[in-house]
């Protein structure tokens, strides 16, 4: 999550929960005062978060002092972009977990949770109650994050065996950065493709195929943020795109915006 409008910063987690979460992340909206509120686009990464929201005012960076928390949601994997508004000084506080990761904290399947926000409270029931209480307890962003670790620790510690089949197939699609067939995937693992998309569903959310779609969207993003001005014809065939056509139709999918528009917007 980042915008003009955004003060954007990431943190990273405990060496126990580095296997498991890519980062904790923390998002201070300041809106502007003709409109009194922020707008931001979040594209999809192939990763579920939990997602607190609270007023306050963050006096630094590490001294917030939350008045109170609005919401606490788990956002699924994300098939296309969330347009989230924001009202007023509001300060976020998340987790991200790596792709395929976030199930054992949940014991929900992730295909469930795809394209939605779900309160917190409907998955861990009072636990996720009292979550919030301690946050909102704190006056440290440092000791929201402390509290945070605790609970997810609890979890890891009492969670189930991984998959053994995903996590390599997750691994060989990120070092490729999602330029690799399904097909090519289903023979590495040994496993149908059917298997496969049962097994994607239940863990990360989307398909195989998605997922490598998503991932190289991710690729096109970061090289499209580096890049004052871009090739798009040549860019499209590094990124292991068809054609400069496929690759824009991928960008407006993921993103809401045609490449030219989103730099534009930076």
């Amino acid at each position: 999550m980042s915008s003009a409008q955004i003060q954007y910063s990431e943190y990273a987690p405990c060496e126990e929960l580095r296997p498991y979460v890519e980062c904790y992340w923390s998002g201070i909206a300041h809106p502007p005062e003709s409109t009194g509120a922020t707008a931001h686009r979040v594209v999809p990464d192939g990763c579920i978060d939990i997602v607190f929201q609270f007023k306050g005012h963050p006096e630094e960076e590490s001294f917030w002092r939350p008045r109170s928390i609005e919401s606490s949601m788990v956002v699924g994997t994300m098939s296309r972009p969330l347009i989230v508004t924001a009202p007023g000084e509001i300060q976020f506080l998340g987790v991200r977990f790596k792709p395929g990761k976030a199930h054992g904290f949940f014991r929900v399947a992730a295909g469930e949770l795809t394209d939605f926000t779900v309160p917190l409270d409907d998955i861990w029931g009072r636990i996720g109650t009292n979550l919030v209480s301690r946050l909102a307890e704190q006056h440290s962003l440092r000791h929201m994050i402390v509290r945070l670790e605790e609970e997810l620790l609890k979890r890891l510690r009492s969670m189930n065996t991984e998959d053994p089949y995903l996590q390599p197939i997750i691994r060989f699609i990120l070092d490729r950065r999602g330029a690799v067939s399904v097909e090519s995937l289903s023979t590495m693992a040994g496993i149908s493709r059917q298997h496969m998309a049962r097994k994607f569903d239940h863990y990360v959310g989307i398909s195989p195929k998605l997922f490598c779609r998503v991932m190289r969207f991710q690729n096109m993003m970061k090289n499209v943020r580096s890049l004052g001005s871009v090739d798009w014809a040549s860019a499209a065939l590094d990124l292991g795109y068809y054609d400069q056509a496929h690759m824009i139709s991928d960008f407006k999918e993921f993103s809401g915006l045609t490449p030219s528009s989103f730099l534009a917007r930076r």
